[in-house]
C-alpha cells in the first residue's frame, strides 16, 4: 500500500510540475530546495526533487461530494477526502480507493467493496471493540475482556478470557485454563495409523469404523480396520486395573502399568507396593534418565534406584530441599550418610556427623578432621565469619580473632553471664571461675618464657580447706613468692622458702623477716627482724615535742642535781639504762625526743656557763685593772 501511494505522489507531483513548465518553462529535471545548503541537481532517478527541512508536500483537500464530482478523473489521480471515511484516495480507474483508514476514531472500518467483509473499531463512541466480519456474520471480536471465535450461530468456538487467562473450546466462559464443552477431542488423517485412522476420548461402546477409544470400559479398539477386545489393552478384574503397551500386549503377561485394589500403581511391575512403584529404568546420571524423570530437557530431576540426580542441560544441578520452609530430617533411623570422597560423613546411628578427610569412627556429635594450624593467615579447621571482615577460626588446639588478617579482640560472654574453666558444679559464681587440683592460672611472656607465674587457689599441698591464695615462679606451692591465707588473716613474702613479709594479722600487724607472727610484739604494727636501710625516715609522735624546756617555768636541774643523778643511776635522767634498752628496745619517736629534751637542756646549761663566764671575765678585767693602778 505504501508502495502504492508512492507511485501516486510521483506521478501527481510530475503532471503538477509538468504543467509547470509549460506555464512557467521550467527546466526539467530540476530540484526546488527550501533549506541553505547546496544542491547539484535532482538524483538520478528523479525528475523532481524537492528539498525541505519545515515543509512538505500538499495534496489537494475536498469533501467526499467534490471528489465524486470530479469528471473523468485520471487514472493515478490522488486526493485527501476531509469527510466521512477521512483519508487519501486514488483513482484506480473505476472507482476511488482508499489508501489507508484515515484517522483512528469512533466507527472506523477497513472493508470490501460491497461492504459484507470488513474489520471494524467500534461501532459507536466508547464501544472499545475491533470485530471481524465475512459476508455480513460477525466471527470474531476483541474487546477488554478476551478473544471470542464463533460459528455462523454465534456459537462459541473458541474464547479466550484476559482476567482469567483462561481458554475454551465450545465454551463462552471457560472456567479453567483449557476448558473443552460440549464434544470430544478427535485427531485424525495419520495419527499413529493409517489416515482416517482416529482417536476419541468419550470412551465406552465405541463402534464406529476407524477408531481408538480410551475411556472406562471401552469395548472395541482398532488397528488398521481389525477390530479387538480392549482386555489387550487395558484390564479390569477384582477392583484392579492393568495396562498393558505394545510389547505385552495380546495375550502378554506383564503388564506396562498396574493399579491395585489398595490404590497403588505400578509402573513396570504387576505388583507395587506403595502408592507410586516404578520398578523398571535405567541407573540416574547426567545423561541416563533413570526410573522417573521430572521436568523437561533444560532442568530436570531424575531418580535411579539408589539415587538422585538434578541436572540443568545435561550439567549438574543445585538439589534444593525445603527452599521456601520447613525442616528436613535424615537418618532418623540410623545409618551413615557420605558424601563424594568421604568428605562428609552423617552417622544416624550414633546421631553424629563428621568433616574432613581420613577418619574413621567419629567420635562426638559434630568432629572436623584435619586442617592447618591457625594464624593471621590460615584458617584452622573451622572458621566463623569472612576472612576479610571480623572472624573467629580454630584448630585441634587453638582459638584465633582476626580481623581481615590483623589479630582482633576474642570476646566471651560480651553480653552478660559468667564463664567457668574446669567447673564441675552446674552454677558458675564469678564472672570467671577457674577449678583445678593444682594450679589454676598460668602467666607467660612469650619473649622471655623462663620466668612463668602460676596463681593457685588452696595449698601448700593443695588439698581441700587450706584456703590459701598461692602466686608462685613454679608449680610448686612450696616455693611460692606470694601466699594468703584466709584462715589467719596472713599475707606471705617468700624467698627461698624463707619468710620476708608477713602481714595481715587480724590487729594489722607486719612482720618483715618474721617467720611466725607470734613474734610480733602485740603492742606493735610493723617487726623487722633484721637491719633496715633508708635515705630517710619520718616519725610523727603523738606527744609535745620539748620546746617546753625553754619555758619560763620549766625547772631545770643544777649542774650539782644532775651530777648526782648520773653517779646514782649511770645514765641520764629520764633516759632509759642500756639493760632496758637491750630487753624491749629503743622506741624511735619517744627516743628523739628524749633526746632532743637534753639537747634543750644542755643547750640552756652552756648558756648558763657562758653568762657566768662573762661574769668572770668581768671580775677578772676589774682585778687587773686595779693591780695595774697600784703600780
Amino acid at each position: 500500500m505504501k508502495r502504492l501511494l508512492h507511485v501516486i505522489l510521483l506521478s501527481t507531483t510530475t503532471i503538477a510540475f509538468l504543467n509547470a513548465q509549460v506555464i512557467n518553462n521550467i527546466e526539467l529535471p530540476t530540484v526546488i530546495n527550501d533549506t541553505n545548503t547546496s544542491v547539484v541537481g535532482p538524483d538520478e532517478s528523479a525528475i523532481l526533487e524537492l528539498i525541505s527541512a519545515e515543509r512538505g508536500l500538499l495534496i489537494p483537500r475536498m469533501t467526499e461530494i467534490d471528489k465524486n464530482a470530479i469528471m473523468n478523473p485520471a487514472t493515478g489521480l490522488l486526493v485527501y477526502q476531509r469527510d466521512g471515511r477521512p483519508g487519501f484516495y486514488y483513482y484506480d480507474g473505476a472507482i476511488w480507493q482508499p489508501v489507508n483508514g484515515g484517522t483512528v476514531s469512533a466507527g472506523n472500518t477497513l472493508e470490501d467493496l460491497d461492504s459484507d467483509t470488513k474489520i471494524q473499531v467500534e461501532e459507536g463512541p466508547d464501544d472499545d471493540v475491533i470485530r471481524f466480519d465475512i459476508e455480513n456474520t460477525e466471527y470474531m471480536t476483541i474487546d477488554n475482556t478476551g478473544l471470542r471465535l464463533t460459528d455462523t450461530n454465534n456459537g462459541a468456538l473458541l474464547t479466550g478470557r484476559f482476567d482469567t487467562g483462561n481458554v475454551g473450546i465450545g465454551c463462552s466462559n471457560p472456567s479453567a485454563k483449557l476448558s473443552l464443552c460440549g464434544g470430544e477431542i478427535a485427531f485424525s488423517a495419520g495419527f499413529n495409523g493409517d489416515p482416517g485412522d482416529k482417536i476419541s476420548l468419550n470412551g465406552y461402546n465405541i463402534e464406529n469404523t476407524n477408531m481408538v477409544g480410551i475411556g472406562y470400559e471401552t469395548s472395541l479398539y482398532n488397528i488398521n480396520g481389525l477390530f479387538f477386545n480392549l482386555d489387550d489393552f487395558y484390564y479390569k478384574a477384582q477392583g484392579g486395573h492393568r495396562w498393558y503397551n505394545n510389547v505385552n500386549a495380546n495375550g502378554g503377561s506383564a503388564a506396562s502399568m498396574v493399579l491395585n485394589r489398595e490404590g497403588y500403581l505400578g509402573i513396570g511391575t504387576n505388583s507395587p507396593r506403595t502408592s507410586l512403584h516404578v520398578e523398571t529404568g535405567e541407573d540416574a546420571s547426567l545423561t541416563e534418565d533413570g526410573l522417573l524423570m521430572l521436568g523437561d530437557n533444560s532442568l530436570n530431576l531424575v531418580f535411579g534406584g539408589n539415587e538422585i540426580q538434578a541436572r540443568a542441560n545435561g550439567v549438574g544441578s543445585n538439589l534444593n530441599l525445603q527452599v521456601h520452609g520447613g525442616d528436613i530430617l535424615a537418618l532418623t533411623g540410623g545409618g551413615n550418610l557420605i558424601t563424594d570422597l568421604g568428605t562428609f560423613v552423617v552417622d544416624g546411628s550414633a546421631d553424629r556427623v563428621g568433616v574432613g578427610t581420613g577418619f574413621g569412627t567419629i567420635e562426638s556429635k559434630f568432629q572436623v578432621f584435619g586442617g592447618a594450624d591457625v594464624s593471621l593467615t590460615n584458617h584452622g579447621y573451622i572458621m566463623m565469619g569472612a576472612s576479610t571482615s571480623t572472624n573467629i577460626a580454630m584448630d585441634n588446639n587453638e582459638i584465633q580473632a582476626r580481623n581481615n588478617g590483623a589479630e582482633a579482640p576474642l570476646y566471651i560472654q560480651r553480653e552478660g553471664g559468667n564463664v567457668g574453666l574446669g567447673i564441675t558444679s552446674s552454677t558458675v559464681p564469678a564472672k570467671l571461675s577457674i577449678q583445678d587440683a593444682s594450679m589454676q592460672l598460668h602467666l607467660q611472656n612469650e619473649n622471655d618464657t623462663s620466668n612463668d607465674w602460676y596463681i593457685g587457689a588452696s595449698g601448700p599441698t593443695w588439698l581441700a580447706g587450706e584456703d590459701r591464695l598461692v602466686i608462685s615462679p613454679t608449680t610448686s606451692s612450696t616455693s611460692s613468692m606470694l601466699t594468703f591465707r584466709s584462715a589467719d588473716d596472713v599475707v606471705d613474702v617468700q624467698r627461698s622458702g624463707g619468710d620476708v613479709l608477713l602481714c595481715g594479722q587480724a590487729n594489722g600487724q607486719v612482720g618483715i623477716g618474721v617467720s611466725n607472727p607470734d613474734n610480733i610484739p602485740e603492742d606493735y604494727i610493723l617487726a623487722v627482724d633484721g637491719n633496715i636501710m633508708a635515705e630517710e625516715v619520718r616519725v610523727e609522735l603523738s606527744s609535745s615535742w620539748p620546746d617546753y624546756v625553754f619555758q619560763d617555768d620549766y625547772e631545770l636541774r643544777s649542774i650539782e642535781q644532775l651530777e648526782k643523778s648520773i653517779e646514782e643511776n649511770g645514765h641520764l635522767p629520764g633516759i632509759p639504762s642500756a639493760e632496758e634498752i637491750e630487753e624491749v628496745g629503743i622506741h624511735v619517736g619517744d627516743m628523739q625526743r628524749r633526746m632532743m629534751e637534753k639537747i634543750e637542756e644542755l643547750s640552756l646549761y652552756i648558756i648558763q656557763l657562758n653568762e657566768d663566764n662573762k661574769e668572770l671575765r668581768g671580775e677578772i678585767e676589774s682585778l687587773k685593772a686595779s693591780i695595774n693602778t697600784e703600780k
